[in-house]
């Protein structure tokens, strides 16, 4: 897709949709998992058809390095998802995501830290942060 900024040794599963009216909005940092199903969007209408009857929100979209989005989430606009952070399966993200947190649920919230510990790799801690 035109536009979309994509980093380094990223993967992108299968049938996952992009804004495809506004692809320039999608930045996608490097090292980041992207399953199947899922949907990023950068608008919060459609572009041509009812323009007339609904007020449009356009806004970016940032997933940065090393993160993970599974399968099935919806990544609304204006969305940033942190470094190292992960997103699980079917989770509608409506609000940024912090660094290194797991998030879960409609609307996604934080529902585990991750904590990187050089001996035995990462880790999870409960959440200091309720929601998202």
């Amino acid at each position: 897709m035109r536009g979309v900024k994509i980093g380094r040794n990223c993967m992108i599963g299968l049938n996952v949709m992009l804004d495809s009216v506004f692809p320039n909005f999608i930045i996608i940092g490097n090292n980041v998992s992207i399953a199947g199903q899922n949907m990023i969007l950068c608008h919060s209408n459609p572009y041509k058809h009812f323009a007339y009857s609904l007020e449009s929100y356009v806004a970016p979209v940032v997933v940065e390095d090393n993160a993970w989005v599974t399968a099935g989430a919806i990544i609304l606009p204006g969305v940033r998802i942190g470094k190292g952070s992960v997103v699980a399966a079917g989770a509608v993200v409506t609000r940024d995501v912090p660094p290194n947190t797991v998030v879960a649920g409609n609307p996604a919230r934080v529902i585990k830290l991750l904590v990187c510990n050089p001996e035995n790799g990462p880790t999870f801690r409960e959440p200091c942060i309720d929601a998202v």
